[in-house]
């Protein structure tokens, strides 16, 4: 017999047990390492334009002498 989705059914699926506690970190575990991840992409990518703009400068230069 098919149960349906009642108020005993919607109190198990929200209840704390170690399980749900577990796949909760594990997420955000993971949710914070993509963020870490684009962080350090993004700031590597500003690093390679600093010094492409160092090096153009650099290049440059010796023809303003």
């Amino acid at each position: 017999m098919k149960q349906g989705w009642n108020q005993a059914n919607m109190v198990s699926l929200f209840s704390r047990t170690k399980e749900n506690d577990t796949v909760m970190i594990i997420l955000l575990a993971s949710a914070m390492m993509i963020f870490m991840l684009i962080a350090t992409a993004f700031s590597l990518h500003q690093d390679a334009q600093d010094n492409d703009i160092r090096h153009l400068e650099n290049r440059f230069s010796m023809y303003r002498r």
